[in-house]
């Protein structure tokens, strides 16, 4: 062997495998203080790299968790406050069914529709004005919004956020409306023949005698060529009346009678000829209308005489008391000659009626030279009539209602696709009818409303109206074959038992619209949950995943931080040995 002073070549050896294992046991116990068996890309560049991408992917995760957990806390927002509007529908429900009931009167409705007025006006604060983090839920303006639920941009789910709760929104029903069913009189027909006996009618023949006559004098014959030669004058009831002129006609000279009396008096005289005499009437409007006119003073070169003679045919002078009756207690008193004036004395009655102010536009009067009628759309109860006293005095008696018979196809309903059910049988008024309607066809609800005298029929599904006698020019005076959608929950009352009927309606399509909201809201909620288990398994497992990557397995670096620190103090022993090897030399040179 060779024996070498300037190269110890077993040190330089001990030297290089003592740094070799420093630089292990430096990792190892690296890895021990951190936890961590990649810390940087020197320890496990592809390790690292996958790592990261995993970690990426957890945090995104994670946040698609807290994200998910937001969307439920503005589902329970909106859901606990459509809690509350299902309430109020409740109790717009109850009131309704309520108000249907016969026994109240129209100031019991009154006071249930105030109730029910305020409860939609809560319905409808709520529906506009619940929020989340400033962003309004339930007025439809929201609208379709995207929730990232996951670690990538494409990991989104929907909600439709378009219901619109507000109260013009809701409790829409489909429609079909006939057209007006009223007569003149304000009674409910079909098509000109059918008149109800509920919207009552009163009818009585307008009697031989007129009521209340008054005064007609009858003057003799004129002079002929109605030619007045000297100035002739004469008086009537003291007023002069002065003629002083030629006539071309019997109509001039009558027309110069007229203008006298009119400018002294107005209207209290009325001046007319026959071709051969003329005659001068007292009118209801002057005093002392029932007494005779008294024409005196004749003078004049052609002066006629005229003679006060009875009243005329058919003009009765009257007494002190005049023709009248009541109507509900209401009086109307006669006091004119309608002789020939059918319209006069139908606006006379309408007029003193509509005077009364507890009960102006309560009925409605109308009639013919053949009789009159009394009617009282808006009332279930026949009015009563009484007290008829006076010339020409009459009975009124309740007016016949024809009856509407229907056959088969004449009037005919189809739910959507469903079977056609056809409306068949006799009926004595429009309500008689609807009852039959809603018999048939529980889905449908009819109604006659009497203020805009049309029939409607409403369901919370499309239907069909079809038949000889349903359409514009039918019996039932329908104006639309197939329903349309019409109304909503700001438009109803409580104040008769068909707006009543109709709030149940409304108020249960509203309620539809509700609850297929909130089925949504839940379905919506039970799918994030289900989004955020998703996402928490997902984690858990990369998580693992990544540390069994990056994470430093203690038992294993123990073992080597054991077997590197005794190779260390080995390799420190024995190169503290070589180092003394070339003294070995030494001893040669000694």
């Amino acid at each position: 062997m060779t024996l070498t002073i300037y190269t110890n070549i077993d040190a330089i050896s001990l030297q290089r495998n003592l740094d070799k294992n420093q630089v292990g046991l430096a990792r190892t116990l690296k890895r021990l203080s951190s936890g961590l068996r990649v810390s940087q890309a020197s320890d496990d560049a592809a390790g690292l790299a996958v790592a990261t991408r995993m970690e990426s992917q957890i945090r995104g995760m994670n946040q698609g968790v807290r994200n998910a957990n937001d969307a439920i806390s503005a589902v329970q927002t909106a859901e606990g406050q459509m809690a509350q509007l299902t309430q109020i529908l409740q109790r717009a429900r109850e009131l309704g069914v309520q108000a249907a009931n016969g026994t109240y009167q129209a100031s019991d409705r009154i006071a249930m529709n105030r109730e029910l007025q305020q409860a939609l006006a809560e319905f409808d604060r709520i529906a506009g004005s619940n929020t989340f983090n400033g962003r309004t839920l339930l007025n439809g303006t929201l609208g379709t919004t995207n929730y990232l639920v996951g670690a990538d941009a494409s990991d989104t789910i929907s909600f439709d956020w378009d219901s619109n709760l507000r109260l013009n929104q809701q409790g829409a029903l489909d429609m079909v409306g006939s057209a007006d069913l009223r007569t003149s009189s304000g009674a409910f027909q079909f098509a000109g023949t059918y008149t109800t006996l509920p919207i009552s009618n009163l009818d009585f023949s307008i009697p031989a005698s007129p009521f209340v006559g008054g005064a007609i004098t009858t003057a003799g014959t004129p002079v002929l060529n109605y030619a007045v030669g000297a100035p002739t004058l004469f008086a009537v009831d003291g007023t002069t009346v002065s003629l002083s002129a030629n006539y071309a006609s019997l109509a001039a000279l009558t027309t110069a009678v007229q203008a006298q009396l009119s400018a002294a008096h107005g209207g209290w005289y009325s001046v007319s000829h026959d071709g051969s005499t003329i005659s001068i009437t007292k009118t209801a409007s002057a005093a002392s209308a029932t007494t005779a006119v008294s024409i005196a003073a004749i003078s004049g070169a052609n002066g006629a005489a005229f003679t006060s003679g009875a009243p005329s045919a058919g003009a009765a002078a009257v007494t002190a008391t005049y023709a009248g009756f009541s109507i509900d207690g209401h009086a109307v008193y006669i006091n004119s000659n309608y002789t020939g004036n059918d319209a006069g004395l139908l606006a006379d009655i309408q007029s003193q009626l509509d005077a009364i102010p507890a009960i102006t536009g309560t009925y409605q009067i109308s009639g013919s030279a053949s009789g009159i009628s009394i009617a009282k759309p808006a009332s279930l109860v026949t009015p009563s009539v009484g007290g008829f006293v006076g010339t020409g005095a009459s009975t009124f008696a309740q007016a016949t209602p024809a009856v509407l018979t229907l056959g088969a196809g004449d009037f005919e309903l189809q739910m959507g696709s469903g079977s056609v059910v056809s409306i068949t049988g006799s009926f004595a008024s429009p309500e008689a009818l609807a009852v039959a309607i809603m018999s048939k066809v529980p889905s449908v609800y009819a109604s006659v409303d009497t203020t805009s005298g049309v029939m409607k029929l409403l369901s919370s599904q499309a239907f069909t109206v079809s038949g000889v006698q349903a359409d514009a020019s039918g019996a039932l005076g329908f104006s639309a074959n197939t329903s349309q959608s019409s109304g909503d929950l700001s438009q109803v009352n409580l104040f008769n038992a068909s707006s009543a009927g109709e709030v149940i309606m409304r108020v249960d399509a509203a309620l539809d619209s509700v609850n297929q909201t909130r089925a949504s809201l839940g379905a919506f909620q039970n799918r994030l949950y289900a989004v955020i288990s998703t996402l928490q398994n997902s984690s858990d497992n990369l998580t693992m995943a990544r540390g069994r990557i990056i994470d430093a397995d203690y038992a294993q670096e123990m073992s080597h931080l054991s077997r590197r620190q005794i190779v260390q103090q080995a390799g420190l022993a024995l190169l503290a040995q070589a180092t003394q090897y070339p003294r070995t030399v030494l001893a040669l040179i000694r």
